[in-house]
């Protein structure tokens, strides 16, 4: 079975909490956290730059794929039984699209979106 290694920026409060939610989400505890500050991934396994890194998640599985952003919201969703549906439906090509082009737009204005959800909240 795979395994697969999650790496999220532990500075932003909405991946904290998206990490929070796929360890939940793990029934078969195949993912590795791994924050980005750390930088803990498994010596041989292909990554990009810190800074691509921190623009959107990346997620390597033990045999060296790389999926990053969307396409890894979507390997991680079809990776773990409750939410298999949910990957397939976002790895069909017109949905795929539009996950990435929301993904991107989400990405950028993560911190912003953190500080206003945070100041909701209070």
């Amino acid at each position: 079975m795979l395994s697969y290694f999650l790496i999220y920026d532990d500075l932003c409060p909405i991946c904290v909490k998206a990490s929070r939610q796929v360890k939940k989400l793990d029934e078969l505890g195949v993912v590795n956290l791994v924050p980005l500050s750390t930088a803990a991934i498994p010596q041989g396994r292909p990554v990009t730059s810190a800074e691509k890194m921190a623009n959107q998640m990346h997620l390597v599985s033990s045999d060296g794929r790389v999926w990053a952003g969307a396409d890894a919201v979507a390997r991680l969703a079809s990776v773990c039984p409750r939410s298999r549906s949910l990957g397939r439906l976002l790895m069909m090509p017109g949905v795929r699209h539009l996950a990435r082009l929301v993904y991107g737009r989400v990405a950028r204005h993560r911190l912003k979106l953190a500080r206003l959800i945070s100041r909701k909240t209070l």
